[in-house]
């Protein structure tokens, strides 16, 4: 019994180490939360392949084939964008907090590439997220290259683009920190 929990241990061990190297992408662009803070984080790498798995199951087509309003987020999800996502948030000594990081597939470099010279549209967020039901998002410019995301008249989330993704956070902190440790 020893020997198994050893050899499991030391297999975790290596597999964390050999990994490690690996997570790259939006997780990196994720600042360290202090301790006492209370926190979670949620990692999606190739959440496209996911969805593209979900959208050939036997269950989801027969969902479709029972549900005519789901041929639009059949669509949708066929052509899902995102390649990678990672997001933090909690509560902590300045309150609730979130910053993340998305990346796209490459057909969305020039809607990224006007938001990062602050030329951003109030169409792009549907744009980028391919969305079927476009008028749902707004983007509003704030300051700079930073944008509020709007729904309803109310400002979901700020976002930001740094070099090939885009940072969220509710505040102007938030986007802060996403970008430094990006950049670090």
């Amino acid at each position: 019994m020893k020997k198994k929990l050893t050899a499991l241990f030391l297999s975790l061990f290596l597999a964390l180490f050999i990994a490690a190297p690996g997570w790259t992408g939006t997780f990196d662009a994720l600042p360290q939360w202090p301790d006492s803070d209370l926190y979670g984080v949620v990692n999606l790498d190739k959440p496209h392949e996911i969805v593209q798995r979900f959208v050939e199951s036997h269950l989801f087509r027969t969902i479709v084939s029972l549900v005519p309003e789901a041929a639009i987020a059949d669509s949708w999800l066929r052509q899902f964008p995102v390649t990678s996502a990672s997001v933090a948030f909690g509560y902590g000594e300045k309150g609730f907090s979130l910053q993340g990081a998305i990346q796209f597939t490459d057909a969305k470099k020039e809607i990224l590439a006007r938001m990062a010279e602050g030329k951003g549209q109030e169409g792009d967020v549907d744009a980028l997220l391919n969305n079927p039901m476009p008028g749902q998002l707004i983007l509003a410019p704030t300051e700079g290259s930073t944008y509020a995301v709007i729904s309803d008249g109310m400002a979901l989330v700020l976002a930001s683009v740094e070099k090939d993704m885009v940072l969220i956070g509710f505040t102007p902190e938030d986007i802060a920190a996403a970008r430094g440790a990006h950049c670090r």
